[in-house]
Parts: structure tokens; C-alpha cells; sequence
């Protein structure tokens, strides 16, 4: 019986495809009636904090600057995610772009790193999924710890703090994720109700 994998080149075995065209933000619903981003807030993100993925880049301070930008805009009716989720990709060039479009359509639903109902377990596969799609990532196992960390709820963040006694900062790298690990299997099944 000859094996599907024959067929296929090893770019096309390494590459991830959506399945179907579309974005893989869903943009979250905007009921404001004159809700519109300017030129010049999209220029400032790419100006100032675009991320390309390379190893040189340290994606923490990316995501700091972008932050930051993003927290000045306001706009009545529009939530934060609204506005974060429309200008990410914005920030975003090389690698880390083509990173993002690689992922599955509508597989970015809110900011926060747990989308809405997901249990700890499936938001830890999903980033260690992501970890192993792009094995020349880079980032040390510290670093690894606080993209997780930053990105979950802060329900779930408290969970952890909780297992690690205190601060799972405190911990050493190794030990943060393997309470992080430890927390993800033992969760499976548990859901989450997210906090506003």
C-alpha cells in the first residue's frame, strides 16, 4: 500500500495549511457606528514595534510596544480585543507573518491565550503545537514559560501561582513548566469560566 507521504515533497510535509482561505483572527463583532483605525495608528505599529521572528528579535518587548500602542486607542463601543485583533497583523512581518497566516482559519478568536470555555489542558497542547510547527523559535525555556503565562487568563494565571506556591516566576524554567505540564494533564476536562 504506498504511503500518502510519498507523494508529497518535504515542503509541502513541513508547510501547515489552512484548510480553506481566511483569516486566522476572527475579528471580534464592532457595534460603534464610526469605528475606523487610522493610517496613521497603523503606521506607528509598523514603524515602531514590527516583529519579523528572527532570532535576534526578543518577542516579549514586541509585544510590550504593541501593547502600549494599543492601550492609547479608545473608542466608545469597541473592545480592546476589537482593536488589538485588527492591528496585529500589522506588527507583524517575515516569519512571524507567515506564521500567522499559516494557522487555521478563525483559530484567533479573543487576545488572552485560553479562548473562551478552553480548558488549561488544550490551551497548553495548542502552544506546545505551535512550539514544535516552528523548531527554529528560539525561545528558552524561560522565555517559553512567560509567552504562557503572559497569554492565559488570569483565572488560570492564579491557578498556576497557586501550584507553584506563591509565584511560578519564583520557580526555575524547568520547574515552571513542569508545573505548567503537570497543571495541563491533571485539568483535562476541567473548563473555565472567564472573568470580565
Amino acid at each position: 500500500m504506498e504511503n500518502e507521504e510519498d507523494d508529497l515533497t518535504v515542503y509541502d510535509l513541513t508547510r501547515q495549511t489552512t484548510g480553506g482561505y481566511g483569516s486566522s483572527i476572527t475579528r471580534p463583532t464592532v457595534e460603534a457606528n464610526n469605528f475606523e483605525l487610522k493610517p496613521s495608528i497603523i503606521q506607528m505599529i509598523q514603524y515602531q514595534v514590527r516583529f519579523g521572528g528572527s532570532q535576534t528579535e526578543d518577542p516579549n518587548a514586541h509585544l510590550e510596544g504593541f501593547l502600549s500602542i494599543c492601550d492609547t486607542i479608545k473608542f466608545n463601543g469597541v473592545s480592546t480585543d476589537a482593536i488589538r485583533l485588527r492591528l496585529l497583523p500589522f506588527s507583524l512581518h517575515g516569519e512571524a507573518a507567515e506564521w500567522l497566516r499559516d494557522l487555521p482559519a478563525g483559530s484567533i478568536t479573543t487576545w488572552n491565550g485560553l479562548k473562551d470555555g478552553e480548558t488549561l489542558h488544550t490551551a497548553w497542547g495548542r502552544f506546545r503545537k505551535m512550539l514544535r510547527r516552528c523548531p527554529q523559535h528560539g525561545f528558552s525555556s524561560s522565555e517559553q514559560v512567560q509567552i504562557f503565562y503572559n497569554g492565559v487568563d488570569p483565572s488560570v494565571r492564579s491557578m498556576l501561582d497557586a501550584a507553584a506556591n506563591g509565584s511560578l516566576y519564583r520557580k526555575t524554567p524547568r520547574v515552571a513548566l513542569e508545573i505548567i505540564s503537570n497543571m495541563a494533564e491533571n485539568s483535562a476536562g476541567w473548563t473555565y469560566i472567564k472573568r470580565e
